[in-house]
């Protein structure tokens, strides 16, 4: 404060090196002391600021990465969502909640094409943004809306819904433009989007309360057409993509090459079956994996030769021989 260092300033420079939001911790812890410090300050003394130290966008969170495991599980519907955030880990502490989205990896744009590789890549310590504010699609498997109570739903429309159902319902009664039929049709198509419109304000309202329904029923345990594939975690992170959506059973989805789980054999689709000994299943692997002590042991269900051509032969498109048509005499 006594420098004139205020909030909002940004850091343009550190002993004489240029910095940015994904280098500037580390040049600023490795400077020997004394260094300057070069910063551009706005006259707003109550703004955000726009540099690597504050946050350019109100929804945005912008955090370190100085450690891993971080404790944050990342999967994917539409976007690069966290679904999980571990208690006691890292990312808890940064601020990250279940909902945010990941949008920067060292100012980086990234979506769900290509945050794995990016963050897998970036080398400790390293920055991340996170939108707080993306809407979760209806159809996410990891995030359910709250059942509500059907006879209370109109209470919470606003004055110009209401007064729109008011309208589309005299319209129901008295007009002879429709049958009833597709009056019916009409009145079905309404409350669906008045249910649709609440599940989007239930998700919106607080991402971290809302989880999936209970899974009745996990998937089984591949056996048929499937081989065991057993090998060892040395070090975190492993550099493994896992999808796992709620009752379906872990699955590979990628492998950094070169990285260690690529070093281990492990392959994409391959089946997580246990982690460090203990059954995991679409709840549990993340956590279990996380927590472990390293080295530990992964076990694997893997499709055989012939049950992944099986597969692949079921999902490739057909060609049908369409015999020729004979040419009519004139």
């Amino acid at each position: 404060k006594a420098a004139g260092v205020r909030k909002g300033c940004q850091v343009d420079e550190v002993a004489g090196t240029r910095v940015a939001s994904g280098n500037w911790l580390d040049v600023f812890q490795k400077s020997p002391m004394p260094f300057e410090l070069k910063l551009t300050c706005g006259g707003d003394l109550n703004g955000q600021g726009h540099g690597p130290l504050s946050h350019e966008d109100s929804q945005l969170l912008r955090v370190m990465v100085a450690k891993k495991p971080y404790g944050m599980n990342v999967q994917v519907n539409k976007v690069p969502r966290v679904v999980e955030v571990l208690p006691g880990f890292p990312a808890e502490a940064a601020g990250i909640r279940r909902g945010h989205v990941l949008v920067k990896v060292n100012d980086k744009p990234v979506d769900a094409t290509n945050w794995f590789e990016e963050y897998q890549a970036a080398k400790l310590p390293f920055t991340m943004a996170l939108d707080t504010a993306v809407p979760v699609q209806p159809d996410n498997p990891f995030f359910k809306a709250r059942k509500k109570d059907k006879g209370s739903k109109h209470q919470h429309l606003s004055d110009k819904q209401a007064r729109k159902k008011d309208k589309d319902s005299k319209h129901h009664h008295h007009s002879d433009k429709h049958t009833k039929r597709e009056s019916d049709e009409l009145e079905d198509e309404y409350e669906q989007a008045l249910l649709d419109a609440e599940v989007l304000e239930a998700l919106g309202g607080n991402l971290e309360d809302e989880f999936p329904e209970a899974v009745e029923e996990e998937e089984p345990v591949p056996t048929k057409g499937y081989e065991e594939f057993r090998c060892s975690v040395e070090a975190l992170p492993f550099g493994m993509k896992v999808a796992a959506p709620p009752g379906s059973r872990p699955k590979v989805k990628g492998v950094i090459p070169g990285g260690p789980a690529d070093h281990a054999g492990v392959r994409i689709g391959d089946v997580l079956i246990e982690v460090a000994g203990r059954p995991v299943t679409s709840e549990t692997w993340f956590a279990a994996m996380q927590q472990a002590i390293t080295p530990y042991g992964l076990l694997f269900r893997r499709p055989t030769t012939e049950h992944a051509k099986a597969a692949a032969d079921k999902t490739a498109p057909r060609l049908l021989a369409v015999p020729a048509v004979p040419k009519s005499e004139p």
